[in-house]
């Protein structure tokens, strides 16, 4: 049985959505809901935004994923229900908010044109969006968020801020 069958329609709208936040053709969705077109009004505008509403939006496609991927408890003895291949286009969606994210962080690192504090805010919802990707491709992590906070807790050793939980 393949779970993505049984959540195909909510699987379909977290796709559609991962693909905005990639600036990719053709969602018809806002580009204000966009990770990319935000980091890109950015930097078109030198000034920093908050980062914290499209973190949280990510951060639950990436759950939703999981669980269509990886059946209703990716931890569970139920291998038969994980997907044995990732679809070449969600791939692409998540390569591309992600490799876009760390484009501008080193361009705006290197120009010195935002602070710092946005920097380091820009770089952890990286972290913790890479990590949480990891977590559904590994197929065994039941929450993506609170692994990918977890692991970035333990690494880092910081908390998180408040407003970073989704």
């Amino acid at each position: 049985m393949n779970v993505l069958n049984n959540l195909g329609e909510v699987y379909s709208q977290a796709l559609l959505r991962l693909r905005n936040h990639s600036n990719l053709p053709n969602t018809g969705l806002p580009e204000s809901e966009s990770w990319c077109f935000t980091l890109y009004a950015i930097d078109r505008d030198k000034r920093s935004m908050l980062l914290n509403t499209l973190y949280k939006a990510l951060i639950m496609d990436f759950q939703i994923i999981n669980l269509s991927l990886n059946g209703p408890t990716p931890s569970g003895p139920v291998i038969d229900e994980r997907a044995n291949h990732v679809d070449r286009g969600l791939s692409y969606a998540v390569s591309g908010l992600l490799n876009g994210g760390w484009q501008y962080h080193v361009l705006w690192t290197r120009q010195q044109s935002l602070p710092v504090e946005f920097l380091n805010e820009l770089s952890r919802y990286l972290l913790l969006l890479g990590s949480a990707w990891d977590s559904v491709l590994a197929g065994d992590i039941d929450n993506v968020r609170e692994e990918a906070e977890r692991d970035y807790a333990g690494r880092f050793d910081e908390d998180l801020p408040e407003e970073a939980h989704a």
